[in-house]
This record gives structure tokens, C-alpha cells and sequence, in this order.
């Protein structure tokens, strides 16, 4: 029963697969504690599905709520993309839906000039890759402990000696269930119109045994985690 449980064992920790790849670069002149005000924007661009949009949504924007909680103690507010569309037509006494349907170029134009004018730090996050598919894994060989008994015939009788020792165990190649994800996050600095700081996190997780069950949100709850832990940070040196 021991060697059952070892090799269970054994094999479980063999069978564990993840790949996490993170890019990242960051303006190290620039100063977060300077940004009162900063823009908070979110986009999921796979193709439309909803649930999966809006559950990446809901999450991240509860971790930045929490966030913005803490940063407002140090007199720093987080806006958010529609308040940034209330802010204009309040000023401006102007309906920005009608502008971007008779004139784009002149949409963007405003908004641009708002946010340069207004936001110290402009925050851009898109979901790029969030998906199940699959994984074919090659066959491998792996050395297991087994015990070997031998019998030793003697003019006294038979003496059973035991002997351990390692066989090899050729595991077949299979095809398991594999997670996506993949995440962009980009800070720029409106004023001065250039990135500051850029971040892509990208892993995939196979699923090889009945005990994972890695799914494209958890691989996002944990990307969000640790940007959200380095962004709230900065202001924090």
C-alpha cells in the first residue's frame, strides 16, 4: 500500500505542467506618487463571449475598487472610462454618443484632449488570450522503487532475502485538457503622450491529472494578483 501512495505520488508531481512568460519593462524616471488622478480602463478582445467578458471584468474591477480605497487615503482617485464621458458632456454641455456617430476623428479628438489635460496616469488593461484547448504530452519514462525477493536454498532450509531496486515505468503520451491565458498591461503618461510601464503575462496550464482542474479564470485571478500587488506598490516607495 506504501509503494502504491509513492508512486501515486510520484506521478502526480511528474505530471504537473505550467508555463508562465511574463515581458516587462518600466520608465524607472517616473514617478507614481505624482499621479493624482489616474484612468482605469479595461478591455477583453478574444472574440465575443460574454460570460467570459464580463466574469474578467467583475473581477478586475473589484481588485482596482479595493485598490482605489487605499489610494484615496493618499490622495489619489482612480476614474474610470465612464466618468471620464460624464466629466466632458457636463463641461462641454455636449452629447458625445452624437459627435462619435457624425464625427469620429473630432470623438477621439475630444476625449484625447480631456484626458491629457485631466489625468496624470492613464491605465490600460486587455485581456488578450483566454481559452481551454488542449495539449498533446510525449511519453517519458520514469524510475519507480520496487523490492525484489530471492529465494536462497540452504542445507538449513530456505532463506527469502529481499532486495530493492529501481524499474523503469514508460508512461504513454497523451493529449490533456490546457488552459490559456494571457494578459496586457500598459501605464502611459498622458501629458507628456509615452509608456511608462508595460507588462505581458502569459501562461498556460496542462491538466494532466483528475486532481487539476486549472481553469482560464484562475489563471486570471492570479495574473490580476500580482499586477495589482507591483501597481499598488509604486505608491507605496
Amino acid at each position: 500500500m506504501k509503494k502504491i501512495i509513492v508512486f501515486c505520488l510520484l506521478l502526480l508531481c511528474l505530471t504537473t505542467s505550467a508555463l508562465a512568460r511574463k515581458q516587462e519593462w518600466k520608465d524607472k524616471n517616473f514617478n507614481f506618487q505624482n499621479s493624482r488622478v489616474i484612468l482605469v480602463e479595461f478591455n477583453y478582445l478574444p472574440n465575443n463571449n460574454t460570460i467570459s467578458a464580463n466574469e474578467t471584468s467583475d473581477y478586475f474591477y473589484d481588485k482596482i475598487d479595493a485598490i482605489s480605497e487605499s489610494l484615496l487615503k493618499q490622495n489619489h482617485i482612480i476614474v474610470y472610462p465612464g466618468d471620464i464621458i460624464d466629466a466632458i458632456e457636463r463641461e462641454q454641455d455636449i452629447k458625445l454618443q452624437i459627435i462619435f456617430e457624425q464625427d469620429e476623428t473630432k470623438y477621439k479628438q475630444i476625449l484625447f484632449s480631456f484626458i491629457k489635460d485631466k489625468i496624470d496616469l492613464h491605465i490600460k488593461v486587455d485581456v488578450l488570450v483566454y481559452d481551454i484547448g488542449t495539449q498533446y504530452c510525449e511519453g517519458y519514462y520514469i524510475n519507480l522503487p520496487t523490492t525484489e525477493t530471492t529465494n536462497i536454498f540452504t542445507p538449513y532450509g530456505t532463506i527469502h532475502a529481499t532486495t530493492d531496486k529501481q524499474t523503469q515505468q514508460y508512461i504513454s503520451g497523451v493529449i490533456f485538457p490546457t488552459s490559456y491565458c494571457a494578459v496586457k498591461f500598459f501605464a502611459f503618461d498622458p501629458k507628456n503622450e509615452k509608456l511608462i510601464w508595460a507588462r505581458i503575462d502569459d501562461r498556460a496550464k496542462v491538466n494532466r491529472s483528475a486532481f487539476e482542474n486549472t481553469t482560464p479564470k484562475d489563471m486570471f485571478k492570479r495574473i490580476v494578483n500580482d499586477w495589482a500587488g507591483d501597481f499598488k506598490s509604486m505608491f507605496n516607495k
